[in-house]
């Protein structure tokens, strides 16, 4: 008796095969949920710890980068450095207030008889020293003309001056009565050549004319009001500014 031998046939092939790559998808699909729902159980609370560390790890390398840190020497070394300046500053001061106090003393001396009868008045300032001269000891009425006793007191203050590096500034003030006369056409003139005779005798003393000034005020500054014969008097003077020069001119 024959046995019929069984084959199978290509369609039947075909959905075995069909079912293999149906299972392997399946199988890959169902790896991936897990994965993703792995990825979406991560704790919160550990996520904003790393997030936070890797931030504050990026902040401080930029901050060492902006700002590097001092040395505990290079510390030492500014706080030297910056004690030597103040000490020499402090230095410096002390050495112009004790030559302010010697120049104000020796124009004391010079200016003695002026002081004494109150037509001159000293003091010292936070800028150097003050000088205020009644024009009435230096000058007759209306005139620009230097009296001789005056010019010898004002030599004597340049002498005190000369070799010092101060500024010297000239101010003339006048009351505020209209002048008359033909060689004045207003108190501008009058105040203006008053302070340039007394720049030109310091000059010619051996005071550097780089460091004189002359100013011309006429009644624009007066100490006092105009409205009496005693303030109006009062009112016309020279003033001398002595000043340390600004630092870099």
């Amino acid at each position: 008796m024959r046995h019929r031998k069984s084959r199978h046939t290509p369609e039947h092939d075909k959905h075995e095969r069909w079912m293999v790559s149906y299972a392997d998808f399946i199988t890959l699909l169902f790896a991936f949920f897990v994965v993703m729902y792995g990825v979406s159980s991560i704790n919160e609370g550990k996520y904003r710890q790393a997030s936070g560390s890797i931030s504050r790890a990026f902040l401080q390398d930029n901050d060492q980068q902006a700002e590097p840190q001092l040395q505990p020497s290079q510390h030492i070394t500014m706080e030297n450095l910056t004690r030597r300046k103040i000490a020499k500053e402090l230095q410096a001061r002390k050495k112009l207030q004790e030559n302010l106090q010697q120049i104000e003393q020796g124009l004391n001396n010079a200016m003695a008889p002026l002081v004494q009868n109150g037509k001159v008045e000293i003091k010292r300032t936070d800028k150097g020293i003050y000088i205020d001269i009644n024009a009435s000891a230096l000058f007759d009425s209306g005139s620009a003309v230097l009296w001789a006793d005056a010019k010898r007191i004002l030599w004597g203050v340049a002498d005190q001056l000369e070799h010092q590096s101060y500024r010297i500034t000239v101010e003339g003030h006048t009351d505020d009565q209209p002048i008359n006369s033909r060689d004045f056409a207003s108190n501008w003139e009058l105040s203006a050549l008053r302070a340039t005779s007394v720049v030109h005798l310091f000059r010619d003393r051996g005071i550097d004319e780089s460091r004189l000034l002359a100013v011309g005020h006429a009644a624009t500054r007066p100490v006092v009001p105009n409205d009496t014969e005693e303030g109006r008097q009062r009112n016309r003077r020279i003033a001398l500014m002595i000043e340390m020069p600004e630092q870099g001119k």
